[in-house]
């Protein structure tokens, strides 16, 4: 389709920007959280927006997570903190004593004097690792270093 010069008319005058717009959605569309359609753009003189599209004082979704972020910061480290309070007294070290190896007595019998209710597998492998011992040879007169029941 062409159009003859004539029937268009052409200002020479420069056109005016126009400085106080701004976007607004229709309520419905902005309650239902999805944008339909064009924008509408309407002149309001009190409308200051920033460079970014939003109001001063107005917080982006980016602005309201760190801000979120930074008020969560407070209870993470109290919560660490009483964390490794409470770790700390439940890892005292239990208390040990000597044993002295007397004449036909095993590491077993050792285990079941030691703690008649555990597993006698169990207290021997400690006492293994608390003596630097590779077997479960023993001599008599022998210091072992036992965990007090």
């Amino acid at each position: 389709m062409t159009t003859s010069p004539s029937s268009q008319t052409w200002s020479t005058t420069p056109v005016q920007a126009r400085t106080h717009l701004r976007v607004v959605q229709h309520s419905t569309q902005r309650a239902q959280g999805g944008y339909v359609g064009h924008p509408i753009a309407t002149s309001s003189p009190s409308a200051t927006t920033t460079p970014g599209g939003s109001r001063p004082g107005q917080l982006t979704r980016r602005g309201r997570r760190l801000v979120a972020t930074l008020a969560l910061i407070p209870f993470v480290c109290a919560f660490v903190l009483l964390g490794v309070h409470k770790a700390s007294a439940a890892d005292v070290a239990p208390q040990m004593t000597t044993v002295l190896v007397q004449p036909g007595q095993t590491l077993w019998d050792i285990a079941q004097a030691i703690d008649p209710t555990t597993d006698p597998r169990k207290t021997i492998f400690t006492i293994e690792q608390i003596n630097g011992l590779s077997e479960a040879s023993l001599r008599v007169g022998q210091e072992l270093i036992v965990p007090v029941s």
